[in-house]
């Protein structure tokens, strides 16, 4: 047990999670008197950006935010992860994927009460001293998600029933609106049933919708945004959310003690774009990338799939069908690894958002030396892709080319793509930002085309808001990051942190905290568990496809 460093600061804590929520929406909203919540919490106490991490996505995110290390120590570098040398596979990631300790398991250790809802990458649930709901990746209300186990038929009941996540095809706007409201309630409703039922010194719950609503509601919203439709009956539905949200925190607040610390964030930030880029088929259209001649067979394929997924009767026959149809999150794996001549191709473009070398002695069939080879093709491709134009307009597309080792440090760096690529996201015309796409297309296809139905992207800067007792009123918060919340959370519960974390205690407080560090092994258990079941795997692919993040 790790015994406490210093005088617990504060008894209580609630982190409430905004996913994607950016100042950019809620500052103008705040101004205008629409969100009296937050306004509250803003004038009362410090507020600022939170910086992300490298690449600003939920999975990466909000692995670093629970341990408060770089992903080359924590080990996820995306929904589907590299998990081993000589394989092309990329398995999809989850709570047994992360390779570092949680803050919470500090929090248990010295004898803290946690409370977790619906946080990313809390599935499957492992032992908490309190209790724990499973979020994003949890497949659905039949999978144990719930910790201890007897929480999940408890959760049902009193709600009669459970839903896991916004589901369904989100570009089906009038349904996404709907899904998202009734996903909200029932975590407004749940978050404030936990709170006053159960035993807890910190409670953290993450609200997805925001995220689910802004890849494809931002042009309804932004009249400047060029996919902006004047006739759209959508274009007050995402203040409309926010204001749900505000309402819920307004009744979180009510219910907790007055010594409690209050911390409002987002794992990323959000803004307008209206480009995507095909990273493979730009590959593919410079000779460093080679299809083999089943590559639109194997397409069609994983189309077929999809509507075996996705249209009622069709998912019937395929559930008669059995095991005479391989899995989706197989085919659509082999799918890939099957189209590249492997042979012939000298990089591609991965699932966990970067470029990966094809090596020789690391890649199956790598053809790349180590050693200079590796390097002048890598400062080739940074080049390249750093300087690359889109002619439709006339603009850079990549923000910056990143070597893995410039930005990751740690025992999992090996694991992580060879170049992150950061396509240019903050730029006020939506027109030149970008999301980034590596479906494997026809040559006939455009390299750059429309990002619809995404107008919406992730951004590197969330949102911070502290409040509570103690936080300097009216502060300004400057430099932080996503990394510096788990740090921050134990030196106010007066925990040791520990020396592992690249996180620092964050200065929002009067007089400033101070902590100890102490050495803390990595939590190296499960690295290579594949907990998913056939149909939960398809579950949860098909959700994170719907999303854009596959």
């Amino acid at each position: 047990m790790i015994s406490p460093g210093n005088q617990a600061r504060f008894q209580k804590i609630v982190v409430i999670g905004w996913d994607g929520a950016d100042w950019r929406l809620l500052g103008p909203w705040i101004a205008a008197g629409k969100l009296p919540t937050l306004a509250r919490l803003v004038a009362e106490g410090a507020h600022g950006n939170l910086r992300s991490t490298i690449r600003p996505e939920s999975s990466v995110a909000w692995a670093s935010f629970s341990t408060g290390v770089n992903p080359g120590k924590h080990g996820i570098f995306g929904f589907a992860n590299r998990v081993q040398a000589n394989s092309y596979e990329t398995p999809l990631t989850n709570a047994s994927s992360v390779r570092a300790i949680r803050f919470w398991d500090v929090l248990g250790r010295d004898r803290y009460k946690t409370g977790l809802l619906n946080i990313p990458y809390t599935y499957p649930p492992s032992p908490v001293n309190g209790y724990l709901v499973g979020g994003m990746l949890t497949p659905s209300a039949e999978s144990d998600f719930t910790f201890p186990s007897a929480l999940k038929k408890e959760l049902i009941e009193e709600f009669g029933g459970y839903t896991t996540d916004v589901t369904g095809p989100q570009d089906d706007k009038a349904h996404l609106v709907e899904n998202v409201r009734s996903f909200t309630t029932q975590q407004t409703s749940m978050a404030l049933y936990l709170l006053r039922n159960k035993p807890w010194d910190f409670f953290n719950v993450v609200f997805v919708g925001p995220d689910r609503l802004q890849h494809f509601l931002w042009a309804d919203t932004d009249t400047t945004h060029p996919q902006h439709d004047r006739s759209t009956h959508f274009s007050t539905e995402l203040l409309a959310h926010y204001q749900d949200l505000d309402s819920a925190l307004s009744l979180i607040l009510q219910d907790l003690p007055a010594d409690t610390l209050v911390l409002l964030i987002s794992d990323h930030g959000f803004n307008g774009c209206s480009r995507k880029f095909f990273v493979n088929h730009w590959l593919h259209s410079k000779g460093l990338l080679a299809l083999t001649y089943t590559s639109e067979i194997w397409t069609k394929a994983t189309n077929l799939l999809n509507l075996l997924h996705r249209v009622p009767f069709l998912r019937a026959i395929r559930r008669k069908m059995g095991n005479s149809v391989p899995k989706l999150s197989d085919l659509r794996s082999t799918a890939f690894v099957n189209a590249i001549d492997w042979n012939h191709t000298k990089v591609f473009f991965g699932m966990d958002g970067g470029l990966r070398i094809n090596l020789r002695g690391r890649e199956p069939q790598g053809i790349v030396s180590p050693g200079s080879e590796y390097e002048a093709l890598r400062h080739q491709l940074r080049q390249e892709l750093e300087s690359l134009v889109d002619q439709f307009t006339g603009q850079r597309v990549v923000s910056s080319a990143i070597f893995r080792e410039e930005i990751y440090d740690g025992p999992y760096v090996e694991l992580a793509p060879d170049i992150v690529i950061e396509p240019h996201r903050e730029q006020p015309d939506f027109t030149h930002n970008y999301i980034l796409d590596g479906s494997l297309r026809s040559s006939l296809t455009p390299i750059f085309d429309s990002s619809a139905p995404y107008s919406g992207n992730h951004a590197p800067n969330g949102i911070l808001c502290a409040w509570g007792p103690g936080v300097r009123v009216g502060a300004m918060i400057e430099g932080a990051k996503i990394i510096d919340i788990a740090p921050t959370i134990l030196g106010a519960m007066g925990c040791i942190v520990p020396s592992q974390m690249d996180g620092q205690v964050l200065d929002i407080f009067t007089p400033p905290i101070s902590t100890q560090k102490s050495a803390e092994e990595f939590n190296t258990q499960n690295e290579n568990s594949q907990i998913y079941s056939e149909k939960e795997a398809d579950l949860v692919q098909q959700r994170l496809r719907d999303l854009g993040y596959l």
